[in-house]
């Protein structure tokens, strides 16, 4: 197996062999935060996703799946250190539009479907006036057989 200098796959191997899944959410995550990661300059000229896996080989990005309980104590750690960080990234605040509770005509359905009365109907398309198939193709035969009994008795 023949190994590059610049990056060892193998060592990603063996990093994400026990650990699939923290090592796969760490590449997206140093993916999309990239810029902020010490890379050396012989990588930036590679792919961002090798620049990623390199972040991860090397050790430059520290993760760990965080459970339900350790998320909470680190969200209430950040909020008792800058409480107003919500309220000044408008990514994460409240969102300001109005919420209306009143019910408008168009949310009030009929309870079935023999109340339902279409503004418009298009009597071209109405099942009573509908022709069969074998309807049309008969008169057709019918006027055929016309003209030619027309054509013998000339004859």
């Amino acid at each position: 197996m023949s190994q590059n200098n610049d990056f060892d796959i193998v060592k990603l191997i063996e990093l994400s062999r026990h650990k699939k899944y923290e090592s796969t959410v760490a590449g997206f995550g140093a993916i999309d935060k990239l810029e902020r990661i010490a890379i050396p300059k012989k990588m930036r000229s590679r792919k961002i996703a090798v620049q990623a896996l390199h972040a991860l080989s090397e050790n430059l990005v520290q993760y760990k799946y965080l459970s339900t309980d350790e998320k909470d104590s680190i969200q209430a750690e950040v909020n008792r250190r800058n409480p107003n960080y919500n309220r000044n990234n408008p990514i994460l605040a409240p969102t300001s539009a109005p919420i209306s509770d009143e019910i408008s005509e168009e949310d009030e359905l009929p309870a079935d479907e023999t109340a339902f009365k279409p503004d418009y109907v298009d009597d071209r398309y109405n099942e009573d006036n509908m022709q069969e198939e074998g309807d049309i193709d008969d008169e057709d035969e019918d006027d055929d057989d016309a003209d030619e009994d027309e054509e013998e008795e000339e004859d």
